[in-house]
């Protein structure tokens, strides 16, 4: 099942870049009227959007190819933009309606309680998360601190 994820993916990816979507799409953004942030929320929105309905590895596998570009036209950093990503795609495991990762915690529960439980316990986290990255959006040398060092 994987295989066929990536095999679809990467036909997707393939023909998107045949098509020149990734470059036409940073230049739509560029010529936008909206600062930098304005655009990373748009994409964040987005991501969250996605999250609701699409399992995690898919999304990054299918968007991943087509954001990217925008993230690098904007002068975004790529490190600090795989963390963002990256937590944009924990926080889809555990959004309702169909986080997997949900699914999994109604599974291991001990009592026959409504999945809604589930839904209203996670909330906090994903808030937790949500401010995460805003404050990464904010201070990005959180995440590019240790890359630094490493060099």
């Amino acid at each position: 099942m994987i295989g066929a994820i990536l095999f679809g993916a990467y036909v997707l990816n393939f023909i998107f870049v045949q098509l020149g979507v990734p470059q036409q799409l940073a230049q739509l953004v560029a010529a936008m009227p909206l600062p930098p942030w304005g655009v990373m929320l748009l994409i964040i929105g987005f991501y969250l959007a996605l999250g609701t309905f699409m399992e995690g590895f898919s999304m990054v596998i299918t968007t991943l190819p087509v954001v990217y570009p925008v993230m690098l036209s904007l002068g975004y950093d790529p490190i600090w933009f795989g963390v963002i990503v990256t937590m944009l795609v924990e926080i889809a495991l555990i959004s309702p309606p169909d986080g997997t990762v949900l699914y999994v915690l109604q599974g291991m529960r001990k009592d026959d309680g409504p999945i809604t439980d589930i839904f209203t316990g996670v909330l906090p986290f994903m808030f937790v998360y949500m401010l995460a990255i805003l404050i990464l959006m904010w201070i990005p040398d959180i995440a590019l601190w240790l890359p630094r060092v490493m060099k």
